[in-house]
């Protein structure tokens, strides 16, 4: 089977919070690494996504040798940012 990482980068403009963590990670910009396997049953390219981690610290803030990979539910991600987008 054959795996992939993809990276993205998300801007929180406010501190926000995961799910039902009551971890609050300050406001900056955040690598996210998807996993994903290439699903070969199918005639073309495809890939399932299999984990989600959310980069800590900041990437402002990567001066720390302390880095995390926090693994997260992608769901969680997306209303999180959905509420740091809403006035």
């Amino acid at each position: 089977m054959s795996y992939r990482t993809v990276s993205t980068i998300v801007h929180f403009r406010n501190p926000f919070q995961l799910g039902a963590s009551e971890a609050v990670y300050p406001a900056g910009d955040y690598k996210v690494d998807e996993d994903q396997e290439l699903i070969s049953e199918l005639n073309s390219v495809a890939y399932r996504r299999t984990a989600t981690y959310l980069n800590l610290p900041a990437i402002s803030a990567v001066k720390t040798r302390m880095q995390q990979m926090l693994p997260i539910n992608p769901s969680d991600l997306e209303q999180a940012l959905r509420r740091d987008q809403s006035p």
